[in-house]
């Protein structure tokens, strides 16, 4: 869903809604403070228990991705917000489906990852364009420098929106290399 900007009241509605208590915004700190994202904490209502990950890898890195995936089993969201480019929607994608990081490698490169349910509703709120990463049913992940994709329908975030202002703060570079994505 395309919004105007972090104050579309459709977006408040979504994130304040009852059955969401535990809530983890997912974020690389350059994409969550130059986007304006950092608003979004501005949206939430005092009840709610909020905890900001930051990630801190430039490409998905297994290694990051088991520290990871235990901050986000330690908390046990009901939702997280992936608010960032390509790699914070993968790693929020994949967290989404793998209950430990036990065996990952070996996993991820012998294709023995079948996603078969979620354990948090991810919204996607992408600050970057082309990628498409807020929609599709796959992630990458970097195991010793070598490219992995993991897919499945499960791996699609629950919900997303397009909002214009994340990206129009991005550098010229970024946004020359999103128009080529897309």
């Amino acid at each position: 869903m395309i919004i105007s900007n972090l104050n579309d009241i459709s977006l408040i509605k979504f994130i304040n809604q009852l059955k969401f208590k535990r809530i983890i915004i997912f974020s690389g700190v350059n994409s969550f403070y130059k986007s304006g994202a950092s608003k979004v904490i501005n949206l939430f209502k005092k009840e709610k228990i909020l905890k900001i990950i930051f990630k801190k890898q430039i490409i998905p890195k297994s290694s990051e991705l088991k520290k990871l995936i235990k901050h986000f089993n330690n908390f046990r969201p009901d939702l997280v917000i992936a608010i960032g480019g390509g790699t914070v929607l993968d790693y929020a994608k994949i967290i989404n489906i793998i209950e430990d990081e036990k065996n990952l490698e070996y996993k991820i490169e012998k294709q023995k990852i079948i996603p078969r349910k979620k354990k948090f509703f991810l919204l996607a709120l992408p600050t970057t364009a082309g990628s498409g990463a807020e929609v599709t049913s796959n992630a990458v992940i970097y195991i010793r420098n070598i490219k992995y994709s993991i897919e499945g329908e499960k791996l699609k975030p629950d919900k997303f929106y397009l909002i214009p202002e994340l990206i129009l703060k991005n550098p010229k570079k970024l946004k020359a290399s999103s128009g080529f994505d897309a």
